[in-house]
């Protein structure tokens, strides 16, 4: 008796690398506005689309990092990705629906304005040699730094971008409000 091994179908493996890659860019834009809402202080909105795209919006008004939460907001999206080795993508079917019918009113304007957006990378790259343009040697330490606080920032939040991505998988869009601010105490006596 001969006996063959089981080998999954052309189709069902190009599912499954479907499957892993919108899981990864689910973790990637999920660890953007995770950041965004932390070291921002800021509401963000971000989408993954049926193509393997995503895009985040952390409500800054230039490309280009200005500072170093921006930086590393930037580069958390990067960072978040290395959770897939960790967690299995939800079991739950990824929607291939057009995000900017079903929810108009988040994916709209992020739909508007993927054409204008520059890649992580390149932004982190501009923001790490900015005020530094004749001195190479701090672009790759400020680079480095970058990229090293976005992997704790990552490891410290990571049940938080992990639910969060979750509900990027599934859904496709995901809108985190800025946490309230919490006033001082106040001391009496």
């Amino acid at each position: 008796m001969t006996t063959t091994a089981s080998h999954p179908s052309s189709a069902e493996s190009m599912i499954e690398d479907t499957r892993v890659r919108q899981w990864k860019m689910s973790l990637h834009e999920a660890g953007h506005a995770v950041a965004g809402r932390h070291l921002l202080k800021r509401t963000t909105r971000a989408a993954v689309f049926g193509n393997g795209f995503g895009v985040v919006d952390l409500g800054g008004g230039t490309d280009v990092p200005i500072s170093f939460r921006e930086a590393k907001a930037a580069a958390a999206g990067k960072a978040a990705e290395s959770l897939a080795s960790q967690f299995d993508p939800p079991e739950v079917q990824f929607p291939v629906l057009l995000l900017e019918e079903t929810y108009p009113e988040t994916a709209g304007p992020l739909v508007a304005c993927v054409a204008k957006l520059m890649p992580d990378e390149t932004a982190i790259a501009r923001w790490c040699i900015q005020g530094c343009e004749g001195q190479p040697w701090l672009w790759a330490k400020r680079h480095r730094w970058v990229y090293s606080a976005a992997a704790e920032f990552v490891s410290e939040y990571r049940r938080e971008i992990v639910d969060i991505a979750a509900e990027l998988y599934e859904r496709g869009v995901v809108t985190l409000e800025t946490e309230p601010v919490r006033p001082a105490p106040t001391r009496c006596c």
